[in-house]
């Protein structure tokens, strides 16, 4: 079945509907959503819930064409979802404790080697630029339908395209002269002290200006693979198979109907669908145009009812306008489905096109609507929240620290911190019950300043200290290690009985937000009695 005849069965409920998109597209999406959760569960349940999505809103899909980019849309979203709920869910202190296996880039790589330097380097780029990267290059969709995945113009998306690639070219040089270069150049050396083997955005550019410097590790880096030829194989790579038991499950949810609340719930939670063109409203800015909807909403009031200040709440909005949902189908088991026959292989990469222009225009599929034209811009916002461990040192601990953030891509993210009598002089802008601060800002870009401390998302104390670590005042930055929405450091080895921490924001945009701690933390670890 083609795309058209597989949209026109969902919609008139024949199971030969569903059998055919899982067919034709279940390894794809399993594989993309594996790239983004890095998580075999996680990323069968997000595509478990997109067929579920699929059956449910294909009456939605204006173009049956792109039923493609529509449902790597969904998953996507789906996706972001899980991402989100991370924070709460997983201890800050297993944050950053991921390691890379080391990789000679010589001797030739294989298909697991390839994967990993890839995903290795893709995370020296922000999250959205990862996207595009994946969708484009080892997906195969065009700037068109990488625009409609992400919610942007065509111009904006063959823009993200061709600066994506050379952003990746520069982060797979510096990753490889960082993990293979350290012996042969001090300064190199001196620049990794303390790494953990993440590439980080800060760090990518860090090393990419010092091998444009330094004769030895630029030569290191024209002696590695050549950055084309491992696009090329990447491309190539088998997608990952769908697990077996995923399509008897997807068969129950859809068809049993003992199971209509659990497609109630997936329903409800994948938002609003753009009325034009069917497809779902990127998860990534519906929290952000909340936000500013909220502003703007109380602006309204003041000038109404004649008051001085009304401050709206940080929150979330429940979409409650639905589209009617289409009844499940009686579906039987397809044959030679995509998690019996093993995997497929894509048949080489999409090429990036350069832009003929960066400005906007409609979103792929259609005009935009009304309402999407006069949304505001979202603000970015980010909250933070800190978790002591304590250590074997009498009164030692390691502070870590967690943020998500909504309305934005980040760019960068810096954790400040300062102890003793430093941190009674350094108090972040605002707090909610709980220890969870928020901030937000649409101000001017102002990056943060480059510090001392080591990449990766972890520091040891006292760099910039204006005591010794055990006593007195010390302070310190490091940047933040960033994933999709959330940031995340630590700072071990403080000992001092009060402390005070910020997390710093900049978008990609350029848009700046702040939150922290409200006021000096104080004793965070007592020594015991």
């Amino acid at each position: 079945m083609d795309d058209r005849a597989v949209v026109a069965a969902l919609v008139a409920g024949d199971p030969r509907g569903l059998d055919g998109a899982y067919r034709a597209y279940a390894d794809r999406l399993y594989t993309y959503c594996r790239f983004l959760l890095r998580d075999a569960d996680a990323a069968a349940d997000a595509v478990h819930d997109t067929f579920i999505l699929a059956g449910q809103r294909a009456a939605q899909l204006r173009d049956p064409d792109r039923l493609r980019p529509w449902l790597y849309a969904i998953a996507r979203n789906e996706c972001l979802r899980v991402m989100r709920g991370r924070l709460r869910q997983l201890p800050l202190d297993e944050a950053g404790q991921l390691a890379a296996p080391a990789v000679d880039p010589v001797s030739g790589l294989g298909a697991e080697q390839v994967r990993e330097l890839i995903w290795a380097a893709a995370a020296g780029l922000n999250p959205g630029d990862r996207q595009v990267f994946e969708l484009s290059i080892r997906h195969e969709l065009s700037a068109a339908e990488v625009g409609a995945v992400l919610g942007v113009s065509d111009s904006h998306a063959h823009a993200r395209l061709s600066r994506v690639r050379a952003q990746l070219e520069r982060s797979i040089g510096a990753l490889l002269v960082a993990r293979t270069g350290a012996a042969d150049c001090a300064d190199l050396a001196g620049l990794l002290h303390g790494w953990d083997g993440t590439l980080t955005v800060l760090l990518r550019k860090r090393v990419s200006r010092h091998i444009e410097s330094c004769s030895i590790c630029a030569e290191r880096r024209r002696q590695q693979v050549s950055p084309a030829a491992l696009f090329s194989a990447y491309a190539t790579l088998p997608l990952l198979a769908v697990p077996p038991e995923l399509w008897p499950r997807l068969v129950s949810t859809s068809t049993d109907a003992g199971q209509a609340a659990a497609r109630g719930r997936i329903d409800r939670r994948a938002g609003r669908f753009d009325p034009v063109t069917g497809f779902p409203r990127p998860a990534d800015r519906r929290r952000g145009r909340a936000l500013a909807a909220g502003l703007a909403a109380a602006v309204a009031l003041v000038l109404l009812l004649g008051a001085a200040v009304l401050a709206p709440r940080l929150g979330e909005v429940d979409d409650a306008a639905r589209s009617a949902t289409v009844g499940p189908p009686a579906v039987a088991a397809p044959t030679g489905s995509a998690g019996e026959s093993g995997p497929a292989t894509p048949t080489g990469p999409a090429a990036a096109s350069d832009p003929a222009q960066a400005t906007e225009s409609a979103p792929a599929g259609g005009p935009p609507s009304a309402a999407a034209t006069t949304d505001p811009p979202a603000p970015l916002a980010v909250r933070a929240q800190a978790r002591f461990a304590c250590t074997a040192a009498a009164g030692g601990y390691t502070l870590t620290v967690g943020a998500v953030i909504d309305g934005g891509v980040a760019q960068s993210a810096t954790l400040t911190w300062s102890t003793g009598a430093g941190a009674e002089t350094s108090r972040p802008p605002r707090a909610s019950p709980g220890g969870l601060t928020t901030g937000q800002t649409g101000g001017p870009p102002t990056a943060p300043p480059a510090g001392p401390g080591g990449p990766g998302g972890i520091v040891a104390p006292g760099g910039g200290s204006t005591g010794g670590p055990t006593s007195g005042s010390t302070s310190g930055e490091v940047p933040m290690r960033i994933t999709d929405d959330t940031a995340t450091a630590q700072v071990p080895g403080l000992t001092a009985t009060t402390v005070t921490w910020q997390v710093t924001v900049v978008a990609a945009d350029g848009r700046r937000a702040d939150a922290g701690s409200d006021g000096p933390v104080a004793n965070p670890c007592p020594a015991p009695g």
